[in-house]
């Protein structure tokens, strides 16, 4: 799992810079999948961390690495233009970008399919996954 700073950081990042549907939590939010418009989900799917230096207790660097996912969702039919255009603009959100101590590198491109990733909408919505991945560094 990933740590609380870097799921805030991510999400206030998201927010801050995505205002054209709306954005949920695969993990304790979900819209109605009778809605007949857009949406983001963010997933958080684990990373792990490890030792980055070694020092005086309390003073080394423990870094967290790991990947977290957009699913875009657009209600099938829509065509898929739109949902890899949002893909392609929420890429550009985290590519290459710091952040509240979180490190994003690459953005890879969308993955597809009905139902994007985990999320089962019984086929009335076509998605596309973005992966981005990240680093975090604390010291303890």
């Amino acid at each position: 799992m990933s740590s609380n700073a870097v799921r805030t950081a991510v999400r206030a990042r998201l927010a801050a810079n995505w205002a054209t549907t709306p954005i949920y939590n695969v993990t304790n939010e979900f819209p109605n999948p009778t809605e007949e418009a857009a949406f983001v989900a963010l997933e958080f799917v684990g990373g792990f961390e490890e030792q980055a230096s070694i020092g005086s207790p309390g003073s080394n660097v423990w870094r967290e690495t790991g990947t977290f996912l957009i699913h875009i969702l657009v209600p099938a039919g829509t065509g898929e233009s739109t949902a890899l255009g949002y893909a392609d603009t929420i890429r550009t959100i985290f590519r290459g970008k710091q952040f509240d101590g979180v490190r994003c590198y690459a953005a890879d491109p969308p993955a597809s399919g009905n139902g994007a990733g985990p999320i089962d909408l019984n086929g009335n919505w076509y998605g596309v996954t973005v992966a981005v991945d990240y680093d975090y560094d604390l010291l303890g």
